[in-house]
């Protein structure tokens, strides 16, 4: 996998990736759980942006450590960002995981609206919006660690 992209480093490229798709995926998630024909229409769009997100999340963690390797580990909040993007990809894979579960579970669209999903699909849409909200919290911590690395003692 090359570090840079037309000179740049791939990481902070990546990254964007993640932090914009992993919010929209778990909004989706939400949106998709309140409404059964929300749930029919968005299911496998939504599904697709979270693939999207969780592959940007392993290049993220990738190309963080080369990146890493290249500016030798300076500083505790460098570290600490490190430390946390390293988990990150797990929770992404799995908030993939469990909303993949969930719109399989569900079954084909055949049967319309009308048709109530399982006791056991309503768990796992409640748990694909409970990872949703997690995994984006993650996130945004990684991300926030991240930021202070490079800004600090930069601005403000």
């Amino acid at each position: 996998m090359p570090d840079t992209v037309l000179g740049l480093p791939l990481h902070p490229l990546v990254v964007h990736a993640v932090v914009v798709l992993v919010p929209l995926s778990a909004l989706g998630v939400l949106l998709t759980a309140l409404s059964r024909t929300w749930f029919e229409r968005l299911r496998w769009p939504v599904l697709a942006v979270l693939t999207v997100a969780a592959a940007s999340a392993v290049v993220a963690r990738v190309s963080g450590e080369a990146l890493l390797a290249e500016l030798g580990g300076r500083g505790e909040t460098l570290q600490r960002h490190a430390d946390l993007g390293l988990v990150a990809p797990f929770l992404v894979l799995g908030f993939w995981l469990l909303v993949l579960a969930w719109v399989l579970a569900a079954g084909p669209a055949e049967g319309g609206r009308d048709r109530r999903p399982s006791a056991g699909v309503r768990v796992l849409g409640v748990l694909a919006v409970l990872a949703g909200l997690g995994c984006t919290g993650y996130v945004v911590l990684v991300g926030h660690s991240g930021a202070a690395a490079v800004w600090q003692g930069v601005v403000g």
